[in-house]
């Protein structure tokens, strides 16, 4: 009987633990599913009809530029394209710390991206000059601005 307990059994309670213990170290790892840090702040519940907005009232090859924690949600939930890459936190990106630098208000960040880009999505009220609000939505505090490349040109030194 005990012979049959460790030839059939215990292969099967390996493989159970192997699998809690992988199960375990991805729940504990600190980062989630888009690769950035927990404590940062990814997409909220109440961000998703902003996204619906976007998918329903911009062209179909339209980019979106937005920070780093929203830029793989932008493309899933709305299937558009986004200006943003990998997180500076972990990579240390240059590009992409200009990019969130832009997208927390500083204008003179991030102007080659915004150039590059045809919309702005954020979760902050932006006074940049070429960020034209084309939808809000107060509660949610989230925002979508049109890119005037025009004025874009004006700031470049």
């Amino acid at each position: 009987m005990l012979e049959n307990f460790k030839e059939n059994i215990m292969p099967s309670l390996a493989f159970i633990l192997l699998l809690f213990l992988i199960g375990c170290t991805i729940l504990n790892e600190p980062t989630n599913n888009f690769g950035q840090l927990n404590d940062a702040k990814t997409i909220e519940l109440n961000e998703l009809p902003t996204f619906e907005w976007i998918k329903q009232n911009t062209p179909e090859n339209a980019v979106i530029l937005t920070d780093t924690f929203r830029a793989f949600p932008v493309y899933v939930l709305t299937g558009r394209q986004y200006s943003a890459t990998p997180e500076p936190q972990v990579f240390r990106n240059p590009a992409q710390i200009e990019i969130n630098l832009l997208m927390r208000g500083h204008c003179e960040s991030g102007l080659p991206y915004a150039e590059r880009s045809d919309y702005a999505y954020s979760v902050r009220e932006l006074d940049c000059p070429f960020f034209e609000i084309v939808f809000s939505d107060k509660d949610a505090g989230t925002f979508v601005y049109k890119i005037n490349k025009n004025l874009i040109g004006g700031l470049k030194c």
